[in-house]
Protein backbone atom coordinates (compact mmCIF):
# COMPACT_ATOMS: atom_id res chain seq x y z
CA UNK A 1 0.00 0.00 0.00
CA UNK A 2 2.78 2.59 0.98
CA UNK A 3 4.59 2.07 -2.50
CA UNK A 4 1.60 3.73 -4.40
CA UNK A 5 1.78 6.63 -2.65
CA UNK A 6 2.89 9.83 -3.15
CA UNK A 7 2.81 11.73 -0.52
CA UNK A 8 0.83 10.37 2.65
CA UNK A 9 0.72 9.61 6.37
CA UNK A 10 1.19 6.67 7.68
CA UNK A 11 -0.83 6.74 10.92
CA UNK A 12 0.02 4.25 14.21
CA UNK A 13 -1.71 6.39 16.66
CA UNK A 14 -3.83 8.89 17.69
CA UNK A 15 -4.45 11.69 20.90
CA UNK A 16 -8.78 12.40 21.48
CA UNK A 17 -10.37 10.02 18.69
CA UNK A 18 -13.34 10.70 20.86
CA UNK A 19 -13.60 14.12 20.64
CA UNK A 20 -15.54 14.07 17.28
CA UNK A 21 -19.15 14.62 16.55
CA UNK A 22 -20.90 11.50 16.19
CA UNK A 23 -23.81 12.63 14.34
CA UNK A 24 -22.28 14.84 11.84
CA UNK A 25 -18.75 12.87 11.90
CA UNK A 26 -16.40 16.03 12.07
CA UNK A 27 -13.08 15.42 13.85
CA UNK A 28 -10.06 16.42 14.37
CA UNK A 29 -7.01 14.54 16.33
CA UNK A 30 -3.60 14.69 17.17
CA UNK A 31 -1.04 12.05 15.50
CA UNK A 32 0.81 10.43 18.46
CA UNK A 33 2.70 8.33 16.00
CA UNK A 34 2.98 8.51 12.59
CA UNK A 35 5.56 8.76 9.76
CA UNK A 36 5.51 10.69 6.60
CA UNK A 37 5.34 8.62 2.67
CA UNK A 38 7.00 10.48 -0.04
CA UNK A 39 7.08 8.63 -3.83
CA UNK A 40 6.08 5.67 -1.75
CA UNK A 41 8.84 5.29 0.73
CA UNK A 42 8.49 5.74 4.49
CA UNK A 43 10.83 9.13 4.93
CA UNK A 44 10.92 10.15 8.71
CA UNK A 45 8.59 10.26 11.85
CA UNK A 46 6.02 13.28 12.15
CA UNK A 47 5.90 15.54 15.24
CA UNK A 48 3.46 18.23 15.86
CA UNK A 49 0.48 16.92 13.05
CA UNK A 50 -3.54 17.11 13.55
CA UNK A 51 -5.57 15.78 11.17
CA UNK A 52 -9.15 16.61 10.73
CA UNK A 53 -11.85 15.31 8.23
CA UNK A 54 -15.20 13.65 8.05
CA UNK A 55 -15.59 10.08 9.36
CA UNK A 56 -18.36 9.48 7.11
CA UNK A 57 -16.81 11.08 4.00
CA UNK A 58 -13.73 8.80 5.16
CA UNK A 59 -15.81 5.78 4.79
CA UNK A 60 -16.44 6.71 1.39
CA UNK A 61 -12.91 7.57 0.29
CA UNK A 62 -11.28 4.06 1.55
CA UNK A 63 -8.69 3.41 -1.24
CA UNK A 64 -7.09 0.28 0.32
CA UNK A 65 -7.57 -2.23 2.80
CA UNK A 66 -4.80 -4.38 3.83
CA UNK A 67 -5.06 -8.14 3.35
CA UNK A 68 -3.37 -8.86 6.99
CA UNK A 69 -5.06 -7.38 10.30
CA UNK A 70 -2.77 -7.03 13.73
CA UNK A 71 -3.81 -6.56 17.30
CA UNK A 72 -2.70 -3.02 18.08
CA UNK A 73 -2.60 -1.12 21.32
CA UNK A 74 -4.08 2.14 19.79
CA UNK A 75 -7.06 4.43 19.38
CA UNK A 76 -7.93 4.53 23.14
CA UNK A 77 -7.75 0.04 23.30
CA UNK A 78 -6.77 -2.87 21.75
CA UNK A 79 -8.04 -3.75 18.14
CA UNK A 80 -7.75 -6.63 15.71
CA UNK A 81 -7.31 -4.51 12.43
CA UNK A 82 -6.09 -4.59 8.84
CA UNK A 83 -3.83 -1.05 7.41
CA UNK A 84 -6.59 1.12 5.88
CA UNK A 85 -5.80 3.43 3.29
CA UNK A 86 -8.10 6.53 2.86
CA UNK A 87 -7.76 9.16 0.35
CA UNK A 88 -7.55 12.27 1.24
CA UNK A 89 -8.04 13.82 5.06
CA UNK A 90 -6.75 17.10 5.78
CA UNK A 91 -3.47 17.40 7.26
CA UNK A 92 -2.14 20.09 9.61
CA UNK A 93 2.01 20.69 10.50
CA UNK A 94 3.39 23.40 12.16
Amino acid sequence: MIKGVQEGLLVYDVIGLGLGNPISGEFSVNVQLGYKIEHGEVVGRVKDVMLAGNVYDALKDIVAIGDRAEWLDAFGGSHFIPPIQIGSLSVVAR
